[in-house]
């Protein structure tokens, strides 16, 4: 895959993953986005589709490190990014515990989290964590007299 395909992906993802969300959660009844986390979507009839959509975010995110490593980009910023994939595939692995009511029928609050609600909030936990530090990474103006990036691996640094 070229370079430029890998980084296209890292734009694809956001607009892909908020509408696929944003769809899927305006068509569920109960679901409030202001009341309900998005990994609430996964829960339930229908919930195969955000599953999908955290895998696909997760695929797509993956790409965009690999593509920022060719690219010669911070290694920090490249690394974090992929935390940031590696949290999104967590989030469609596993399944989170029902919050605030979602889906109806369930408590407002679980008493005692699940293996898997448990592994998800450690795993969202990291990956936002890396995602906004990625964004520390990235933001940091270049240092004076030199560049940003590492040179990228070709023929004439050999």
């Amino acid at each position: 895959m070229g370079d430029r395909f890998l980084l296209a992906c890292g734009v694809a993802v956001g607009p892909l993953f908020t509408a696929t969300y944003r769809v899927a959660g305006a068509v569920r009844a109960d679901y409030e986005p202001l009341r309900h986390p998005v990994s609430s979507l996964a829960l339930g009839r229908g919930g195969w589709v955000q599953t999908a959509n955290f895998l696909c975010a997760a695929l797509l995110s993956s790409a965009f490190a690999v593509g920022l490593w060719c690219a010669g980009a911070s290694r920090w910023g490249v690394l974090l990014v992929g935390g940031w994939a590696v949290g999104l595939l967590g989030a469609g692995l596993f399944r989170t515990d029902p919050v605030a009511g979602y889906p109806r029928g369930t408590p407002r609050r679980v008493r005692r989290p699940t293996r898997a609600g448990a592994r998800l909030d450690a795993l969202s936990l990291c990956a936002f964590l890396a995602l906004t530090a990625a964004c520390f990474v990235f933001a940091r103006p270049a240092r004076p007299g030199g560049p940003r990036t590492r040179p990228a691996p070709g023929p004439s640094s050999r």
